[in-house]
């Protein structure tokens, strides 16, 4: 199961993490469980995203755009990402222009979740 649910500091966030993904097929696997995830909580949470070590994809980001319309950006009353570097900046520069939820980059996961409750 790559999407959990933490609590830290006392605030329920939601982790969605593609460390373990290979390929774009197991990133895709895991968008959706994390729309799962987040569609049945009810009302707005906190998100960390995790990408860690995963292959840039343009296929994933694709999706990734559609699910944010659909689902995240009315549903993340913050998020933030680790793992971003290389080619995954650029990405997250791209879609982080389209989104009203802008993904806020961290170098590790404490940083992320520290902000995320603050």
């Amino acid at each position: 199961m790559a999407v959990k649910l933490l609590v830290h500091k006392g605030k329920q966030v939601v982790l969605i993490d593609y460390t373990n993904c290979e390929n774009t097929e197991e990133m895709l696997a895991v968008l959706k469980e994390s729309e799962e995830v987040v569609g049945s909580i009810p009302g707005k949470s906190l998100h960390l995203i995790d990408v860690t070590n995963i292959p840039g994809s343009r296929k994933y980001m694709d999706a990734a755009k559609k699910s944010g319309e659909k689902l995240f950006n009315h549903k993340s009353v913050k998020a933030a990402i680790v793992g971003v570097v290389g080619i995954k900046k650029v990405l997250l520069m791209g879609y982080n222009k389209i989104t009203p939820n802008k993904l806020i980059p961290f170098s590790t996961r404490d940083e992320a979740l520290d902000y995320l409750v603050s």
